[in-house]
C-alpha cells in the first residue's frame, strides 16, 4: 500500500501481492519503509517478496511506534540472490528506536538469511507482547522469533510456536508448542480483558486482538 510512512496510520488493511526486484530494499505488505510513524489496528494479507528488509506487514521502520497489529502472509526472498536477508513474517528490520507492542504474525516465512517468524533484525529497539506461528524456511541465519539482534535491544514476553516453526531456542523470544500457545494461561503479563482473547473457533486457536478483525 505504502512505498514509504510517515505520521499516523489507523484501521487499515491490504491483501494483495507485493513484489520487488533484485537489489531492491525494504518491501512489506503495508509499507516497505516506515520513519517516524505510528501504526495502529493495522494488519496484512497476501504474498510479499523482495531481497533486503522484507516483511509481511512491514519492511523497515524507524523510530516507529507500532500496537495491536498483525500479518498473516507468504514472505519470501528472491530465491536468485544468496546474499537476501532481514526477512521477517511481521517485519524485516525493526531499528532505530522502534517499538512494538501487542503484535503478531502468523506468516510462513522462507528467506537466504537474518530470517524469522516475527522480524529478521532487531536493532536499538523494543518487542514486547508479541508472537509468531509460521513456518521458518532459511539456509543461514534464521529464529523462531527474531534472528539476529544488535545494540540496546529489549524482547520481552514474546514467544514463538516451536511445532510450526521447527526452530530451536535462539533467546530471542521463548518456544512453546502448539498446544501450550492456545492456552492463554502461558502468556505472561499479557491483557486478555481489554486487548487479547481466545477462542478455539477464531484464528486456529492462537491469540487474536480484540479491537483489530482476526482472519
Amino acid at each position: 500500500m505504502f512505498g514509504g510512512l510517515r505520521g499516523t496510520v489507523t484501521n487499515c488493511h491490504t491483501d494483495t501481492i507485493v513484489s520487488a526486484g533484485v537489489g531492491a530494499w525494504y518491501t512489506g505488505g503495508l509499507a516497505g519503509f516506515a520513519s517516524s510513524a505510528t501504526i495502529t489496528k493495522c494488519f496484512a494479507f497476501g504474498s510479499v517478496t523482495g531481497q533486503y528488509a522484507v516483511g509481511g506487514l512491514l519492511g523497515t521502520t524507524e523510530g516507529c511506534s507500532i500496537n495491536q497489529c498483525y500479518a498473516f502472509a507468504d514472505v519470501n526472498s528472491l530465491t536468485e540472490v544468496a546474499e537476501s536477508s532481514m526477512i521477517g513474517g511481521f517485519a524485516g528490520w525493526l531499528q532505530a528506536g522502534s517499538t512494538v507492542a501487542d503484535c503478531y504474525s502468523r506468516s510462513i516465512v522462507d528467506g537466504k538469511n537474518s530470517v524469522a517468524g516475527f522480524c529478521g533484525q532487531l536493532a536499538d529497539s523494543t518487542v514486547e507482547r508479541c508472537y509468531s506461528t509460521g513456518a521458518v524456511t532459511s539456509s543461514g541465519t534464521h529464529g523462531g522469533f527474531i534472528a539476529l539482534t544488535y545494540g540496546i535491544t529489549s524482547i520481552t514476553h514474546c514467544y514463538y510456536d516451536s511445532d510450526t516453526s521447527q526452530c530451536s531456542d535462539t533467546g530471542n523470544g521463548d518456544p512453546m508448542t502448539t498446544a501450550e500457545m492456545q492456552d492463554w494461561e502461558n502468556y505472561n503479563e499479557w491483557d486478555f480483558t481489554a486487548v487479547w482473547n481466545i477462542s478455539p473457533a477464531i484464528n486456529d486457536g492462537y491469540p487474536y486482538l480484540r479491537n483489530t478483525p482476526a482472519e
